[in-house]
């Protein structure tokens, strides 16, 4: 058996920094290779021990920093446009690249991997999105996707706009007709040589 220390969680040894033993063979030809522990030797102690140190420093780090995020923007309304056709049913979708480019305008930086949206949104509403900001820092926003008229719905409107011109037309012709019927007719060439004599 060889003494070795976990250099990252694992389900069946231990957690990262945790001495355990393990057959030689598995220790040598899988642990170790694979850089998922090392051998326990004073070196390799100290070694592990200052990498767990700085791991607990960045973590902190990080913490507060998604902290100082969740106070800003956890809460906050953000409005987006689209077009909609019948039933407020989106043409295309709001992805999460969509939301990442509305947010930055809004001058936060948010990576859409932490986004928590099971699919893109493909009608007109409210959505409540969750951001994992870190292990256990979550926000969340509101969003409204605001529908605009649709392109195919603007031939409708020029259809009904359209049928008053042709009644228009209609009028024109039926008035032309009129003027033509108020013409006095011309006198044929033997009434003209009638009233000549």
């Amino acid at each position: 058996m060889m003494e070795v220390i976990l250099k990252e969680d694992n389900p069946y040894l231990g957690k990262k920094g945790q001495v355990v033993k393990v057959a030689d063979g598995y220790a040598r030809n899988y642990l170790i290779p694979r850089n998922i522990a090392v051998r326990n030797v004073p070196g390799n102690q100290s070694a592990v021990k200052a990498e767990l140190q700085f791991e607990g420093i960045r973590e902190k780090k990080g913490k507060a920093a998604a902290e100082e995020i969740k106070e800003k923007i956890d809460g906050k309304k953000f409005h987006i446009k689209a077009k909609v056709g019948k039933e407020g049913k989106l043409y295309g979708s709001i992805t999460k690249q969509d939301i990442v480019e509305l947010l930055e305008k809004e001058g936060y930086n948010i990576d859409k991997k932490i986004m928590d949206i099971e699919d893109h949104i493909k009608e007109a509403g409210s959505y409540e999105i969750q951001l994992n900001l870190f292990k256990d820092v979550k926000a969340h926003i509101n969003l409204t996707v605001e529908g605009e008229s649709s392109p195919e719905e603007e031939p409708t409107q020029k259809e009904e706009s359209a049928e008053p011109k042709e009644e228009a037309s209609e009028k024109q012709k039926k008035s032309s007709k009129k003027e033509k019927s108020h013409k006095p007719k011309e006198k044929s060439s033997l009434e003209k040589e009638s009233e000549g004599s």
